[in-house]
């Protein structure tokens, strides 16, 4: 019974996700979020709230102007939806941790990442994230073009007990196409894709049956950086 104790202990401590459920979901108060700054010249605000769905309806209201998310605790976290043209239906993590979503505006694109520990945290990633094996990393690489001034750009997150941080960035990721994260083969490697300029001839049919070249994004001095390789995470 200690031994068993003793693990139940060890994995709480440890865990960013131990205890947050469905018993910490408490409406949001709308009434507590600041006033907004007025827009500039010629923005074009959106005229309807981003519609809530199910799993998030005890944690999330909206209106036109801004998503309330409730953190764990109880608090009220506002987002600016006004410039958000754009927004795919905000998902709940499996955990209940992360509020996440898709969006898009005039010239500007993301994904916006809630997390809901501590006083809450709202960052835009650039993508949705790919998790590490124990879900204590996220990954999120965004693409873009010269005509929509997007860099490519890969970004490693350290998922703590109370927020996450931004341990790595690679913003010179070499010029190919369709990037893609593999898979995370360790904490500390991640098995990367994309497919030469040289292959890409415009059509989606072909980028889709292109062969891929093989990158790997590992740790290095005080960040992370991307590599070509031949046989991945497997050649350290």
């Amino acid at each position: 019974m200690r031994s068993l104790m003793a693990v139940i202990a060890l994995a709480i401590a440890v865990s960013p996700f131990v205890g947050i459920g469905d018993a910490h979901a408490r409406k949001p108060r709308m009434k507590q979020c600041p006033a907004l700054q007025p827009l500039g010249p010629g923005d074009i605000p959106r005229t309807e709230a981003v519609p809530i769905p199910r799993p998030m309806k005890k944690i999330a209201v909206a209106t036109p102007q801004r998503l309330a998310v409730s953190t764990i605790k109880g608090a009220t976290l506002c987002v600016d939806m006004r410039l958000r043209g754009e927004v795919s239906a905000p998902e709940l993590s499996a955990e209940g941790r992360f509020v996440s979503f898709d969006w898009a505006g005039y010239e500007a694109a993301g994904h916006l990442l809630v997390d809901r520990t501590g006083a809450g945290q709202q960052v835009d990633i650039g993508s949705r994230p790919v998790f590490s094996p124990s879900r204590r990393r996220m990954v999120a690489l965004s693409q873009g073009d010269s005509a929509d001034a997007v860099l490519d750009r890969l970004d490693v997150w350290q998922i703590q007990p109370v927020g996450i941080q931004r341990i790595g960035g690679v913003s010179d990721l070499p010029d190919v196409a369709d990037w893609r994260v593999d898979r995370w083969a360790t904490e500390d490697c991640i098995d990367l894709s994309g497919i030469p300029l040289s292959r890409v001839t415009g059509r989606v049919a072909d980028i889709a049956g292109s062969a891929r070249d093989q990158y790997m994004a590992t740790p290095y001095g005080n960040g992370w950086r991307v590599v070509r390789t031949t046989r991945g995470c497997g050649a350290g």
